[in-house]
């Protein structure tokens, strides 16, 4: 099993610096720390969605994209309009690389305002 310094680092954020390197520094492993962890977000998204969405064409914003492990469960059950955003630029370069899972990806800051009108999603 992964060893915890990122997640024990998780839990002591300061700041938006403190994000910016806990997440850059983390990237490169962010899905082997969470596969060993048995994370299940991704999927239970997928579920709420499946059970609440009419279409799987509706536009859904993954805040916090991260490494893409939520739009890739949302991308491998059909859904088709996907969008992220993430604070972290070593982060958000992994699901940049993933064909057919985001049609578009934002670098935000804390402190930015969404990237989108409103009711666009």
């Amino acid at each position: 099993m992964t060893k915890k310094p990122f997640l024990k680092r998780a839990y002591r954020l300061k700041n938006q610096q403190d994000t910016l390197s806990l997440y850059g520094d983390w990237a490169a492993t962010y899905d082997q720390t969470m596969r060993d962890h048995h994370y299940l977000s991704p999927q239970r998204i997928v579920e709420a969605l499946l059970r609440h969405c009419a279409y799987k064409s509706v536009a859904i914003f993954d805040v916090g994209c991260g490494t893409g492990l939520s739009g890739m469960a949302l991308a491998k059950a059909g859904f088709t309009q996907i969008d992220g955003s993430d604070v972290s630029p070593e982060m958000i370069e992994i699901p940049s690389q993933l064909p057919s899972v985001y049609r578009q990806l934002t670098c935000v800051t804390l402190d930015d305002s969404f990237p989108f009108p409103d009711g666009a999603y």
